[in-house]
């Protein structure tokens, strides 16, 4: 929408009182003042009209602040950065330089960010919240399902309610937690710590370095061990656990057959 010049002055600075004393006499001046401003107006809205909300350019350049606060036509929204040319979400916030917030109510703020899901929250660098009440914090994070969080750095929950936390991990599992480094947790309800560390079963549990947990309910911790039977057990340096139930612990033992034990 263009700028709009105000004409009208008060012509009384403290306004109209009622007759007597006269001090107020309204003339053909004040009354054509007022008839020239409305039609002013109702020229400038004819040519500007009014959509689903409002927009406005504001500088605030006052030698502390330098800023320019640019709100998109939407219904309630805050725009302090806004990119240009894209969808402004109802009762939406945008502030930083170059973010998006397109959800109902949705939260972008910082460098590049996007909260693109309902009530998504987007902070940081470059981090994405694409899904209804996700967060994605930090840089580079990606929080793409339901609910879900991710934060640090490169991180990504593609997961309903999953978290993903630290450097280049990954939640993709159903409510999975992967922390650490280069972790993932991938199979239901899953958790991967560490570095390099693989939860890939439902609630699978890799702790430590280079630790896989690849059946349902196994646990690996240490360093280089790997649990791939169901329930199994596989701590220490380089131990596997493989049969169901097993339990390997130590350096280099292995547990192949159902309930076995190896230490």
């Amino acid at each position: 929408m263009s700028e709009y010049t105000p004409i009208y002055q008060k012509p009384y600075t403290e306004g109209f009182v009622n007759a007597p004393p006269y001090k107020t006499p309204i003339t053909a001046e004040i009354l054509n003042a007022y008839g020239q401003a409305i039609e002013c107006i109702e020229n400038y809205l004819q040519e500007n009209p009014i959509q689903s909300g409002f927009e406005s350019n504001i500088d605030l350049s006052n030698g502390t602040v330098d800023a320019v606060l640019k709100t998109i036509t939407a219904v309630d929204s805050i725009s302090m950065g806004r990119k240009d040319e894209t969808q402004t979400g109802p009762m939406s916030q945008a502030s930083g330089s170059a973010v998006t917030a397109s959800g109902l109510a949705a939260h972008a703020e910082g460098e590049n960010t996007e909260a693109l899901g309902e009530a998504a929250h987007a902070e940081g660098r470059e981090t994405i919240a694409s899904a209804a009440y996700s967060h994605s914090e930090g840089n580079r994070t990606r929080a793409a399902a339901q609910a879900s969080h991710a934060e640090g750095n490169s991180t990504e929950a593609s997961a309903q309610y999953a978290h993903a936390e630290g450097s280049s991990t990954k939640a993709s599992g159903y409510v999975s937690h992967a922390e650490g480094e280069e972790t993932k947790a991938e199979g239901y309800y899953a958790h991967a710590e560490g570095a390099d560390t693989k939860a890939l079963k439902q609630s699978a549990h890799a702790e430590g370095s280079q630790t896989t947990a690849d059946a349902s309910c196994a646990h690996a911790e240490g360093i280089g061990t790997a649990a791939s039977g169901s329930s199994a057990h596989a701590e220490g340096s380089n131990t596997t656990a493989s049969g169901s139930e097993a339990h390997a612990e130590g350096s280099n033992t292995k547990a192949l057959e159902s309930a076995a034990h190896a230490e």
